[in-house]
């Protein structure tokens, strides 16, 4: 017997096999593939309704402006007002220092006030205060002695104070006790343009009256 090495089997011969299995497919592959198509079809027609709601939501936002664009809210600015600045208070300046402190010690008398005639020095205050701030001769002869030897007449005083003492001029008599009735006195005379002068003079003091009084003026070296 010889080897049947390379024969077909014998079902592969078999016409009725051979039928089989050259026949088309039967129907039951075809029904699950129309339902695997509906379900396709399915998807794509749920998709399509999306797509189409989408589009006339966005045709709807296009033809109605105020739901289409919604204006955003801005919120109203806040202003707020700064607390007021408490000043800062400013001190008060130092009160200034007199041209003419007053001022008694000892011998020294300094001054610029309307004297009087109870001293030698207080009659020398009144005499410069007179001249120099009531810019009046006649009330400056009142504290001079009747019997002067040198000093001038009430006339004579008052023109000179309009000649030659500007108004608005000031002074400071600084008054040295000698002996009660010899004084040295420093006139420092201010005048309205800056300009000081100095008078260096020696007075003598009579008593006319009860009344201390000018005797004499002279200059001092």
């Amino acid at each position: 017997m010889g080897s049947e090495t390379g024969r077909s089997p014998k079902w592969a011969l078999d016409p009725d096999v051979v039928q089989r299995a050259l026949a088309p497919a039967t129907r039951k592959p075809r029904s699950w593939l129309l339902s695997r198509l509906g379900i396709v079809v399915a998807i794509a027609l749920a998709a399509a309704g999306v797509v189409v709601g989408a589009i006339i939501t966005m045709a709807s936002a296009e033809m109605d402006p105020v739901a289409g664009n919604p204006v955003p809210a801005v919120a109203a600015p806040v202003t707020t007002s700064a607390p007021a600045a408490t000043p800062t208070p400013t001190p008060a300046p130092p009160p200034p220092v007199p041209a003419c402190a007053p001022e008694r010690s000892g011998g020294l008398t300094v001054g610029n006030g309307p004297g009087d005639t109870a001293s030698g020095a207080a009659a020398i205050l009144g005499f410069e205060y007179a001249y120099y701030t009531e810019r009046n001769g006649g009330h400056a002869q009142d504290f001079v002695a009747r019997d002067t030897v040198n000093i001038s007449s009430a006339d004579h005083l008052q023109r000179a104070i309009d000649a030659e003492i500007p108004v608005g001029t000031t002074h400071c008599v600084h008054i040295v006790e000698r002996a009660p009735d010899q004084f040295d006195v420093d006139v420092e005379e201010r005048r309205p343009a800056g300009e000081v002068i100095v008078y260096r003079q020696h007075m003598s003091i009579v008593v006319r009256d009860g009344r201390q009084v000018i005797y004499e003026i002279s200059d001092r070296p």
